[in-house]
């Protein structure tokens, strides 16, 4: 019995009723894009931008802040009442201070200076400061950035003047004032940077997309010594990458970076998601493929991961957007849902998830930062992008069990699946000999019921809105009700 009972609370308390989570957000009428996402205690902060849906359109940095049962509790903006618009890329954490990087520009238009917002551990803002080198003449943006242990800045940003593309790497003291600055090119190629790494105490690693006319994309990494002068420059010996979006160390001093890649050259413009670990040489010891593949696309619109952690179990977790199309009525419909991928320190893929909010074609929905919370769940933010709404830009919450389910139930919890709802009601509850279902949204088409570990237990198609099910041969625990394959509400056989 005391089993069962906590069970129950479990269940109650941190999934249950007041659970808000996979949902989307707006505030004020304001478009909203999630980047990145941690955890501060009992608190989850958010970062990304809230944009007004009026001209001119400036996008304003935003921290939201969250309780850990994903109820709203504030926003803090930066700048908010300026005509600049200010789009995040990044944002890193110490024990202390907060980094955000970005692009800053007049209305809605990005690339007219990079930008840097440091906050305290609270998320108030202690500076903010535009930047842009006096070399350069045109688009600059910072792309990722990392607090130093004696407080400094360290800033790598990217340069598009026509075709060319150069790579900016700056240091800045505690206050945000240039200490020194350098730039990386090559003669008939382009540097395209996604990420930023202190390796070591000597040596940065920037994470770059080299590419150049009629030359395939490879996916690179730059070194660079403690003053940003160049130590050399890792080239994957295969072409087809799009990027190293991210690095982490490993523990043997290698790395694992992840991003997209073009799988089948030749063939068709074919992208998965990509995951590679090199070792202390940079050699490399594994790499793989994730997700479904995507057609051609555009350089960022397509099956790729954004963000990945590791995990308190020593094993990793990337997340990011899956290519999707399906055939209807003659048409092909493009759709990109949210993904994630759990794997070990050797390569081995544990599980694979995709996620949706709604599965429609009007709706592509985005994964771009994870954290994983005290219990081992997994909390992920992003956007939805409704192409035919008033405001189209909508920022998104998920939270999974540590298996990557949004649900403890089976396969059918994989892609959004079933959320809790009001709209169900179940009496008695707990129950000995029976339950009284209750749909008060419309009628019952479909009725299944799932025991704790995912087994289908019940099933009918009623046809009306209230139902009373037998549950005298269900064992005692927990069971759950889904309703039109959509709502769902829990509930206890105890005697």
């Amino acid at each position: 019995m005391k089993q069962i009972i906590a069970l129950f609370l479990v269940f109650t308390v941190v999934y249950g009723q007041a659970q808000n989570f996979n949902e989307k957000w707006i505030f004020d009428n304001l478009s909203v894009v999630y980047v990145d996402v941690f955890q501060h205690e009992d608190t989850l902060v958010v970062t990304g931008l809230g944009s007004p849906n009026f001209a001119p359109y400036p996008a304003k940095l935003l921290y939201s802040k969250f309780d850990l049962i994903g109820s709203h509790i504030s926003n803090t903006y930066a700048m908010y009442d300026s005509v600049k618009a200010y789009f995040p890329t990044k944002t890193v954490e110490t024990s202390s201070r907060i980094l955000t990087v970005g692009a800053g520009g007049y209305g809605n238009l990005i690339g007219d200076w990079g930008f840097m917002s440091v906050a305290d551990k609270h998320y108030n803002i202690q500076w903010f400061k535009e930047y842009k080198p006096a070399t350069a003449t045109s688009t600059f943006f910072f792309m990722d950035g990392l607090i130093t242990d004696e407080g400094s800045v360290v800033a790598v940003a990217v340069q598009l003047a026509g075709n060319s593309r150069t790579t900016f790497l700056t240091k800045f003291d505690s206050l945000g004032n240039k200490l020194w600055e350098n730039e990386y090119k090559d003669t008939g190629y382009k540097y395209d940077p996604r990420s930023l790494l202190q390796w070591n105490d000597s040596t940065d690693l920037i994470g770059i997309k080299r590419y150049g006319l009629n030359q395939p994309s490879r996916n690179a990494i730059l070194k660079v010594d403690a003053a940003g002068n160049y130590l050399g420059i890792w080239i994957d010996p295969n072409q087809g990458g799009r990027g190293v979006t991210k690095m982490l160390k490993t523990d043997d001093g290698g790395v694992i970076f992840v991003g997209h890649y073009f799988f089948e050259l030749g063939v068709s413009y074919r992208v998965k998601a990509y995951v590679c670990r090199l070792d202390s040489n940079f050699n490399k010891v594994w790499e793989f493929f994730s997700g479904p593949p995507s057609g051609t696309c555009a350089v960022d619109d397509c099956t790729h991961f954004g963000d990945f952690i590791r995990l308190s179990d020593g094993n990793y977790v990337a997340v990011g957007r899956s290519g999707d199309s399906t055939l209807i009525d003659g048409v092909m419909h493009y759709k990109a849902k949210g993904t994630a991928v759990k794997f070990t320190p050797d390569g081995e893929i544990l599980w694979e998830r995709l996620y949706t909010y709604e599965n429609n074609y009007s709706d592509d929905e985005i994964l771009k930062g994870v954290v994983e919370l005290d219990d081992g769940s997994l909390v992920a933010c992003g956007q939805i992008i409704n192409h035919v709404a008033d405001i189209p830009q909508q920022g998104w919450m998920i939270k999974t069990f540590p298996n990557g389910k949004i649900d403890s139930l089976n396969q059918v919890f994989d892609i959004g699946g079933p959320r809790l709802s009001d709209a169900i009601r179940v009496r008695p509850n707990p129950a000995i000999s029976y339950v009284d279902l209750k749909f008060l949204s419309g009628v019952i088409e479909t009725l299944q019921i799932f025991d704790v570990e995912g087994h289908l237990v019940y099933a009918d198609e009623p046809k009306k809105s209230q139902v009373r099910v037998d549950v005298g041969l269900m064992a005692d625990g927990m069971y759950a009700a889904v309703v039109n394959g959509r709502y769902l509400r829990r509930f206890l056989v105890r005697r």
